[in-house]
Formats: structure tokens, sequence, C-alpha cells
């Protein structure tokens, strides 16, 4: 019975030491990153009365927690990011009506889960990734002048989107660094054409690339 005892414990402290370095040689790490949020499809549908609301190229900030696989070049990254893009304005003229502006503004906030691929190298080390996301999208319509008066109202929905792109690793100043480039596909279309809502945007599935100077501790 003793003998047993001893066995299981023994086998018991094995298996917790194992674990202990294995959790040890497992580094999680966490970061932020910020830079420019570049659109690449438009606010809006192009209409048959109407021009699309186009945006214009804004920021971004992330927060991110990475964790690296031992002796592999894999890993997982998840992220918590905000995007604000402001719309650009568009001006009408009526000869009857008189005059006006419309303007849309974006406003994105988003978690993604992602895999990354490290490839070799000493100092400057390149990687892939990519991976899925949930992004909560906002719509904020402003107008004013004769033609429509003046209002300001949002449209906010969440929907799932994929992202994928590359960037490099390279030390900085002591830090470790990196400088990133990914797009972000969101399955949001939107149809106004049944819709009660008081303000309301027809559009595409939305898509944009962040291009992100990042740092990590």
């Amino acid at each position: 019975m003793k003998r047993s005892l001893l066995a299981v414990t023994t086998v018991a402290l094995a298996t917790a030491a194992t674990g202990t370095t294995a959790a040890a040689q497992m580094p999680v790490h966490v970061g932020v990153a910020a830079g420019a949020t570049v659109p690449t499809s438009d606010v809006s549908k192009e209409l048959q009365d109407q021009p699309a609301f186009k945006a214009k190229v804004g920021y971004h900030v992330t927060g991110l927690v990475e964790f690296s696989l031992p002796t592999l070049p894999l890993g997982l990254r998840a992220e918590v990011m905000y995007h604000d893009l402001k719309g650009d304005p568009q001006t009408f003229d009526d000869p009857i009506l008189g005059t006006g502006s419309v303007q849309v503004d974006t406003r994105l906030i988003g978690g993604t889960l992602n895999a990354l691929f490290t490839g070799g190298g000493i100092g400057v080390k390149p990687y892939a990734i990519g991976g899925v996301g949930v992004y909560n999208t906002q719509a904020k319509g402003k107008a004013s002048g004769d033609v429509f008066g003046s209002f300001s109202d949002k449209q906010s929905d969440t929907n799932f989107g994929l992202n994928g792109g590359i960037g490099l690793r390279f030390p900085l100043g002591g830090m470790s660094t990196f400088l990133e480039a990914r797009y972000h596909y969101i399955f949001n279309s939107s149809d106004c054409t049944n819709s009660t809502a008081d303000f309301c945007v027809d559009r595409d599935n939305s898509s944009f690339i962040p291009i992100s100077f990042g740092v990590m501790f």
C-alpha cells in the first residue's frame, strides 16, 4: 500500500513538474498597436438617385495578447481594436430645394482570434497572420442645409468577418516591435428596402486595410 501511494505521488509530482516546465516554455506577451485604416469599400451602395458615400483614411488603436508555442514557429493572437473613419461629405445644390450637405462617418469596434506563422531569421523576422473576428460597425449620418434639414442619427450592427495579412518583427531601441498590414472583410451587407428605422444605410459587405506599428512587452 505504501509503495502504491509512493508511486502515485511520484507520478503526480513528475506530471506537475512537466506541466510547469511546459508552461514556462510557452511565453505570453501583451502589446499595443496603432496606425492608419484604409477603407477598401464604400460606406454605402450607389443607388439609382444618389451616389455611394465614401470614407476617408482613418486611424485605429489595438490591444493584443500573443501566445507562442514552444519549439514551433506557430502562435495565437487575440485582439481588441477600435477604428474611426470620417465620411467624405456630399453636397447638393438644387435650384428649387436649395443646398444641403450629407456625411456618414464609420466607427468600428472588433475582436479577432488569429493564427501566426513566424519565419526564421536573426533580427528582422517576417510573419503571416490570419483568423476570424466579430465586428460592431456603427454608421453615423449627419446632414445640414435646405435639402435635408438638420439631423444626426446612427445605424449599428454586429457581424462576423475574416482577416489575413503579413508583418515584420524587429528590435527597436531594446523593444520588440512590428510593422503589419492586414485585410479585413466583414459580412455586414444591409438592405433598407423593408427597414422601419429612421436612419438606414444600404451597403455591400465592408472591407478595410489597417497598417499598424506595434510594440510587444
